[in-house]
């Protein structure tokens, strides 16, 4: 046998697949990186809501999605893409509602936080995630949250700065939005304390920062929360793998939130800033201490689990034949028939209690909210029921197009039969259908159902992260559907976050797919312009809402110069009236009635309907002794808003020749948000 004969066909083998570098797969990360830092930083500044703020991170975005497309490219799966465009076309529609709503501005301003969304969407699912990409990213997400909760809790002696009526509301300055932040990030720490192996360290560390997000929810008592704590708890439970490690974790979570209780609640009932002070120190020491326990006790739990999985063996020794796939479900059906049973027992007649707390949350407004001990133990009643009855008469009156995006203010002022005035209908899925229609809805719609069908694959065969991130974005989601967070764009970046998280992560030991595909230039062009008119629409709400913020800045000490800087937000922004007739507040103050009246009838061609800016000006002219001009101003006020009080008593003093003071005009229109906003005093 020849030498010859022995040579192998090595041109025939093929050449091994080059890895991809770490350093590689951490900067295309870093976009995403970059955005939990964006979102836990708006977070920290109330929530995200100032527009100077959350503009700004638009512009961040657009950078950020532009820049890793042409560095990195983009792996999109088809899903993806459909998901995407979908949001688009929403988008798309929010910022045509400018053109029909009463109040462009603000339609403009709710498309610019809807695109925000969308960008931070594009750009984390531009990358495909991998089990421990998406674990180290989720990771980082909770990290940040949660030392956003130990700041909170760190602050000594400034309890009375971080509560409002007994519930915690820092950093968002909001009490539902505050419990909701923490559990967005609570389901990806229990994901990631069921995905570390047993006897690990990182396993009780996961376990103790959930215990401590879900008990500094509680301290905001939100029953909007409690809700969507409950329906992703079922679904963490029935959807996790093996499900029963998910519910020893969560129930481990549940214990310690429940011994804890009597110190998480007693805020609610202190009287003075002693009581609360004392109540905190309380509500803090039970968290440690909760924390602590839970560690430990999953650190014994960890150890003892192998011997006494080997003695249950020898005392029940498994059957010969293994045990058919339908136990599992079996068992699951079991634990929600069990379930079932229990919530009737505890209930009652279902059909009975129902219909007790529908009864409740539609008659008895807030004056059984206050009656129980706690918070959550009180009556469902809000002003809720008068908000969705208006956004479902303003829908039945503009079923296609809608009433431009967050247009509701002025609608429900004319027709409410509450004290309050909302600018939200509380409700996510009833603002996009008072507000943009059935064409909004149904792309709304559409865009939930794709995500839902996208994020089966993933949930069933990704990583176990997937799930927890999956559950944070529709912890959010639940939790907006009975309230006002898609306002809070700190909320709703870190939720998309997560969204993206769980739709770019690929099955367990899978690579993923890079689609090398090169785009035909007139979709470049598009793309190119469409960006441009996306920067300019981020770029005026920014330097407008910035002129705002130095304007209100300067209105004590320099009210000339905050008077320029609402004339320069003005000129930026010409559907914009509220910085007109902040404008004319200070003309009035400094003795300058021309250039009052000229800037709040110039408010009153862009706004038809705001009723301040007719009240202003009936002001103005009943300081004109201009009797019938400013009687007129207020009538049309008062049409504008039946139920503001204020309007009757200023019009009646006019009627009678009485002398106007705007100092107590202002306070009697704040006394009311000064009460609700008030902290517990000493």
């Amino acid at each position: 046998m020849t030498s010859a004969s022995l040579s192998l066909p090595v041109e025939r083998i093929p050449a091994a697949p080059a890895r991809t570098p770490r350093r590689s797969s951490a900067f295309s990360a870093a976009p995403t990186g970059a955005l939990v830092v964006l979102g836990t930083w708006l977070v920290s500044r109330n929530g995200g809501y100032d527009g100077a703020d959350w503009n700004a991170v638009g512009l961040v975005a657009i950078a950020l999605l532009g820049g890793g497309i042409l560095a990195l490219g983009s792996t999109w799966t088809r899903p993806v893409r459909a998901i995407l465009l979908v949001y688009a076309a929403f988008c798309a529609w929010s910022y045509a509602s400018v053109a029909w709503a009463a109040v462009p501005d603000s339609a403009w301003q709710a498309a610019n936080r809807a695109t925000l969304y969308g960008l931070v969407l594009a750009l984390v699912t531009g990358r495909r995630w991998g089990r421990r990409e998406a674990a180290g990213m989720a990771a980082v997400l909770v990290v940040g949250v949660t030392c956003l909760a130990v700041g909170v809790l760190l602050r000594p002696g400034d309890a009375p700065g971080v509560f409002i009526g007994g519930r915690l509301s820092a950093p968002t300055g909001y009490q539902n939005a505050n419990a909701e932040l923490w559990l967005i990030a609570l389901w990806p720490a229990l994901a990631l304390a069921s995905a570390v192996p047993r006897r690990s360290i990182g396993r009780p560390l996961w376990m103790a920062v959930a215990t401590l997000l879900a008990e500094v929810s509680l301290l905001s008592q939100s029953r909007g929360a409690i809700l969507a704590m409950l329906a992703c708890g079922a679904a963490f439970v029935l959807l996790s793998r093996p499900w029963g490690r998910a519910l020893s974790g969560l129930a481990t979570v549940a214990g310690a939130c429940a011994l804890a209780w009597g110190h998480l609640s007693a805020a609610r009932a202190a009287r003075s800033g002693g009581d609360l002070a004392g109540a905190f120190s309380g509500a803090r020491l039970a968290i440690v201490l909760s924390c602590l326990g839970v560690a430990a006790l999953v650190l014994a739990g960890d150890a003892l689990a192998p011997a006494a999985a080997g003695l249950l063996r020898r005392l029940r020794p498994r059957p010969a034949v293994a045990p058919g796939a339908r136990r599992p479900r079996r068992r699951r059906a079991l634990g929600l028939v069990s379930a079932a049973v229990m919530v009737v027992v505890i209930a009652g007649h279902p059909v009975g209690w129902a219909q007790a707390r529908w009864h409740d949350f539609k008659d008895s407004g807030y004056s059984r909210v206050d009656s129980g001990s706690t918070r959550l133990a009180g009556g469902l009643g809000s002003n809720r029921y008068d908000f969705y009855r208006v956004a479902i008469d303003e829908w039945l009156a503009h079923p296609v197009v809608g009433i431009g995006a967050d247009n509701f203010r002025e609608p429900y002022l004319a027709a409410r039969r509450s004290p309050e005035a909302p600018r939200y209908p509380h409700s996510l899925p009833l603002a996009v259908l008072s507000e943009l229609g059935l064409v909004g809805a149904v792309l709304f719609a559409g865009f939930l159902g794709l995500t839902g069908r996208g994020l089966v694959g993933p949930v069933r065969r990704g990583p176990p992260v997937a799930l927890g991130a999956c559950l944070g974005f529709a912890s959010w989601v639940v939790h907006a559907s009975v309230d006002w967070l898609w306002e809070f764009p700190g909320l709703g970046v870190l939720a998309f976050v997560l969204l993206g998280i769980a739709l770019g992560s690929h099955r367990r030991g899978g690579r993923p797919r890079v689609r090398a595909a090169r785009p035909r230039p007139v979709v470049v062009a598009g793309a190119v312009l469409l960006g441009a008119a996306v920067v300019a629409a981020f770029a005026v709400q920014l330097l407008t809402q910035r002129a705002i913020a130095a304007g209100e800045r300067a209105s004590a000490a320099h009210p000339v110069a905050a008077m320029a800087d609402f004339e320069r937000a003005a000129s930026l922004d010409s559907a914009a009236g509220d910085s007109l007739v902040s404008e004319a507040i200070l003309a009035s103050r400094l003795g300058r009635p021309a250039v009052a009246l000229d800037a709040l009838r110039r408010a009153i061609v862009r706004v038809p309907g705001d009723w301040f800016a007719h009240f202003e000006l009936g002001v103005v002219d009943a300081g004109q002794a201009d009797r019938s001009g400013a009687l007129a101003e207020l009538g049309r006020a008062h049409r504008l808003d039946p139920g503001q009080p204020t309007i009757t008593a200023t019009a009646a003093l006019v009627a009678a020749g009485r002398q106007l003071s705007p100092g107590a005009i202002g306070r009697q229109l704040t006394a009311p948000i000064n009460r609700r906003l008030s902290a517990t005093g000493g």
